[in-house]
């Protein structure tokens, strides 16, 4: 692969990273929103931290999969979880809106 395949599947991968937050941001009830958090959240960019802050404070109450997905995104961002105990579950809703709740509070 030369330097521009490189660049062009780059520019493609920002591209598809637009899309999954524009669809995040103005979809916050679409039945896929799960995976448009879990991928973005797979990046690793800190750029998104407050994409997955809001996707917490509208979903503390709602969908608890995309709620957890934005916890492990923010997590995958060396945000601190103490009330985790050294591990999460999508199983554990209750302590899920807690971590996220807690984490809003101290924002």
């Amino acid at each position: 692969m030369d330097l521009w395949e490189t660049a062009d599947l780059f520019a493609e991968a920002m591209r598809r990273k637009q899309e999954l937050v524009r669809l995040v941001e103005e979809n916050p009830d679409h039945a896929d929103l799960g995976t448009a958090v879990w991928a973005p959240g797979k990046l690793f960019d800190p750029l998104l931290k407050p994409l997955f802050a809001s996707v917490l404070r509208r979903h503390l109450d709602g969908d608890a999969g995309v709620l957890y997905q934005a916890i492990i995104a923010l997590d995958n961002l060396e945000v601190e979880f103490p009330e985790a105990e050294g591990s999460f579950s999508i199983y554990e809703e209750e302590k899920n809106r807690r971590m996220a709740g807690a984490y809003l509070e101290r924002k």
